[in-house]
């Protein structure tokens, strides 16, 4: 729907790991999961070898914080590499201090953030691919029911993340 290519890590969600007691689908996968993601995503990253990574910007979720956390982690052992960190919606519109955190956690990994402009409002192809997690928009309306303002143009907001 939104022409992109899905990799699967096999990573479990936060209520799912607490669940079964592991992170990953696999239940060889060990270790913490921050350090599992962090390694899955650096050799994703490493085959694919990406012009640019964007990754969330880790507001409020823990899930989305270690992604984050791991997407940092290899920008800053990438020095060639450009990156983008996107705020994550809807919680950036719940709680904009979220974003200052996330912000505020870039300078002590060694890495900065600029402002990133959008050249182009979303697509209408936008709300189609949200309401294609069915399963997920009941509980998401329950705990952010401001939810849809996320599919307002112009919400979304990037920066751009280098090395210090």
């Amino acid at each position: 729907m939104l022409g992109a290519n899905q990799e699967l890590l096999g990573f479990l969600d936060g209520e799912y790991k607490e669940r079964v007691g592991h992170c990953h689908e696999s239940a060889s996968v060990s270790g913490p999961f921050e350090q599992a993601v962090a390694t899955a995503i650096g050799d994703l990253i490493g085959t694919l070898k990406p012009r640019v990574i964007v990754g969330p910007m880790g507001l409020f979720h823990r899930d989305h914080i270690a992604t984050a956390q791991a997407v940092w982690s290899v920008i800053r052992g990438r020095p060639d590499g450009r990156a983008l960190g996107y705020v994550d919606l809807p919680y950036g519109i719940t709680n904009r201090a979220w974003l200052q955190q996330a912000l505020a956690r870039l300078p002590g990994s060694g890495l900065r953030s600029d402002d990133y402009p959008l050249s182009s409002a979303p697509t209408a192809g936008k709300e189609g691919a949200v309401r294609c997690y069915r399963t997920q928009l009941e509980q998401l309306t329950l705990e952010h029911p401001r939810w849809e303002e996320s599919l307002r143009p112009g919400v979304e907001r990037f920066f751009e993340i280098s090395r210090s």
